[in-house]
């Protein structure tokens, strides 16, 4: 209550009074339009259907029709009273809907086949398939052997001379599956541990491979296969490349258009360095 007696406040509340007033009085007896179109009708069933998941029934259409009256009145009150002005949430959202404007100006056109063709060869490099390894692995517990890697390596110099069908007879239990089928480094370190999938991925040929520590323990691995690394052709992967040709085509419209408008400004700079 002691701020409501504040005189300052009370010059702040008429203040404000006397700037609405200004804004609702001086407009004369004019009266605006609100003309609501039947795309409005259809927008605000689409918008209703997509939140709930059914059409408005009459109703509910005319409670929503009241808000978007109501909403566009206060919106056009706002405007007047230039209380877009300075406000952030304002520009980055208007920013947002030009450059939504100007991303539909770039989806008009798809390349046509020698366009695609430039920008995969221009990008050629992103378009690569993974190395991957198949394998499996026997796991000797740190905790549970008193000294893991001589059981890995007699073990390993047992089996090294088989081509063995993976087997849970050997070594000890562990989470993680033996068998482990066209995994990519990535995917070798996020369950191994990043010096497991190093050491690993220095293999080129199948074969037994270890001892190699992880950060559970000592392994012995057979490797299956090793598909190396390659070039997708262009057929392989076309639907990625025109996703990629549209989002870099949507960039170099924005940058085209934003560099165009800069031109129309003048920037005075009112401050220190």
């Amino acid at each position: 209550m002691k701020l409501l007696k504040d005189p300052f406040i009370h010059f702040l509340i008429l203040g404000l009074l006397v700037f609405i007033a200004n804004g609702v009085f001086n407009r004369g007896d004019r009266e605006e339009e609100i003309i609501i179109t039947q795309d409005d009708i259809s927008r605000l069933q689409s918008l209703y259907k997509q939140n709930w998941n059914r059409a408005p029934d009459s109703t509910t259409l005319n409670r929503l029709i009241d808000d978007f009256i109501d909403s566009e009145i206060l919106y056009r009150e706002a405007l007047r009273l230039n209380l877009d002005h300075n406000d952030e949430i304002v520009k980055r959202r208007l920013r947002q809907k030009f450059e939504f404007l100007a991303q539909d100006l770039a989806d008009l056109n798809d390349p046509d086949e020698s366009a695609l063709k430039d920008y995969y060869d221009a990008q050629i490099d992103q378009y690569k398939s993974e190395k991957t390894i198949t394998f499996f692995h026997y796991y000797f517990n740190p905790d549970r052997q008193e000294n893991p890697v001589d059981q890995a390596n007699l073990l390993l110099r047992q089996l090294e001379a088989m081509i063995p069908e993976p087997s849970s007879d050997y070594g000890d239990p562990i989470h993680i599956n033996s068998f482990q089928d066209k995994r990519s480094k990535w995917m070798v370190s996020r369950d191994f541990g990043m010096e497991f999938a190093n050491t690993l991925f220095l293999n080129d040929q199948p074969g037994w491979s270890g001892p190699i520590r992880s950060g559970l323990g000592i392994h012995i691995v057979y490797i299956s296969e090793v598909i190396q690394e390659r070039t997708l052709s262009l057929e392989e992967v076309s639907d990625q490349v025109l996703s990629d040709w549209k989002l870099a085509n949507r960039e170099a419209v924005n940058a085209n258009i934003l560099d165009n408008l800069r031109k129309k400004y003048t920037v005075i700079r009112s401050y220190e360095k």
